[in-house]
């Protein structure tokens, strides 16, 4: 459970099936080629977050995300291709530490239409998180953060997992898979199946966004 005992197990088990959980980007610590492990990560379908920005901003065509390569470079190779495919363009800026963010976001002010925060250990500092909500209000740049903490901040949206409850019903999923002779090589990771959206109300207004009824509906949380 967790990252820090996935990076263990990583590093000691080879020869029996292993499956976590409660993981964010779990590709950084287990890597690409095929082996033991599978597990239900707390990652949001990237399609699921593209979808949402458009039908809240139909009108942007241009997303930034800030990303350090080593974090979350295999989110964006995912993010550019899918983008494409929803008529849009992700402009990426790449940052080795976290006092790169504010210089990267602020490369981008007239590049982009709306903001996307990753779960980039590397930018979510407070500081860095800070800055992109005042930018946001500054230039009028909406944004769809990770979280209802980041909505209450001042994000447009914030979208996370559900519960810790469901990504570990996925993960007994996966597990009576292999008790049941499927191989852990031949399972791939899961991604969150329910999802919680937050929505500021406050800040649309702010922004001069008008939230679709539809996305009202479906948040958990709306803040007026």
């Amino acid at each position: 459970i967790g990252i820090w005992a996935l990076q263990v197990v990583v590093e000691e088990i080879q020869d029996i099936p292993v499956v976590f959980t409660m993981v964010l980007n779990p590709i950084t610590v287990i890597g690409q080629e095929t082996r033991n492990i599978t597990g239900a990560s707390m990652n949001i379908p990237i399609e699921q977050q593209l979808t949402l920005l458009k039908k809240v901003t139909p009108q942007a065509r241009r997303i930034g995300v800030i990303y350090n390569p080593s974090q979350t470079g295999f989110l964006v190779r995912q993010a550019e291709r899918i983008a494409r495919d929803h008529g849009l363009r992700l402009i990426a800026k790449a940052i080795a530490s976290p006092k790169d963010s504010f210089a990267a976001l602020d490369a981008m002010q007239d590049e982009i239409d709306v903001l996307w925060i990753l779960p980039d250990l590397t930018v979510l500092t407070p500081e860095s998180v800070q800055y992109m909500l005042l930018f946001s209000f500054r230039h009028k740049i909406p944004v769809l953060g990770l979280s209802e903490n980041q909505a209450r901040m001042g994000a447009l949206l914030g979208l996370s997992f559900e519960s810790g409850w469901d990504i570990g019903s996925q993960a007994a999923e996966l597990a009576n898979g292999i008790l049941s002779g499927r191989s852990a090589e031949l399972i791939p990771f899961t991604t969150a199946r329910k999802t919680r959206l937050t929505v500021n109300l406050k800040t649309a207004g702010k922004l001069g966004v008008q939230i679709p009824k539809e996305i009202l509906d479906r948040a958990a949380v709306v803040i007026r």
